[in-house]
């Protein structure tokens, strides 16, 4: 009878120490949840104050610091969709002559991606190119993006899951697919781009500026 007095006692003990932790644990996972929260909302503010700084960088850019301010950029978005960074940056001169285009000072549309994105878009007059060399103009609707930063990576999105419907739209200008930057110029001319120039034009720019030191 005493041993069993004894436990009885002992499991009433460990039960109350049980209700004692349980408000203790709570007020632990609580307070960690709030760091985390914490954490994360720090990054994130800090990741938007760079992303401010870097567009206002790239608003003020000569020629010399758009090559690097959108090499760095591309590079790490070349790198994950299996793309040439050197390709990027040229099509990113080419298509919003260095930035000074009126599609990317009002819209931060560095390639010329017609369409919308996320429902915001501007309508703009362009040249297309008919397939013979021959120019004719016409209202078109381009993405408007919030910053560069989100064209380049809407870009690299293109290049990478290609059109609705065929994926594998540009898989000639993917660095897996191909032996180098030349034949993804090429295999761009006539399917990103209807100007019959477009690759020797690109080709011109990477050579020019080194623009291969971008490319991992």
């Amino acid at each position: 009878m005493v041993k069993k007095r004894k436990t009885f006692r002992f499991n009433q003990s460990k039960k109350k120490r049980k209700r004692r932790l349980k408000p203790v644990i709570k007020r632990r996972l609580k307070m960690l949840a709030v760091l985390v929260t914490l954490l994360f909302l720090g990054l994130w503010i800090r990741r938007n104050l760079m992303m401010q700084a870097e567009q206002k960088a790239f608003a003020k850019a000569d020629r010399s610091a758009f090559v690097e301010i959108v090499g760095k950029t591309a590079e790490d978005l070349a790198h994950q969709h299996d793309l040439y960074a050197s390709v990027m940056v040229a099509q990113a001169i080419l298509e919003s002559d260095w930035g000074q285009s009126q599609l990317t000072k009002e819209a931060n549309n560095l390639f010329g991606i017609k369409g919308d994105y996320w429902g915001q878009f501007y309508e703009i007059e362009t040249a297309e190119d008919d397939g013979t060399g021959n120019l004719y103009t016409v209202v078109a609707r381009f993405r408007k993006y919030p910053t560069y930063h989100a064209s380049l990576k809407d870009n690299a999105n293109l290049l990478s899951k290609g059109l609705a419907g065929a994926p594998d739209f540009y898989v000639g200008a993917w660095k897996s697919q191909t032996g180098s930057y030349q034949e993804a110029t090429d295999y761009l001319q006539g399917r990103y781009a209807t100007d019959t120039s477009y690759a020797s034009k690109l080709n011109a720019l990477i050579e020019q500026y080194d623009l291969t030191r971008f490319d991992r």
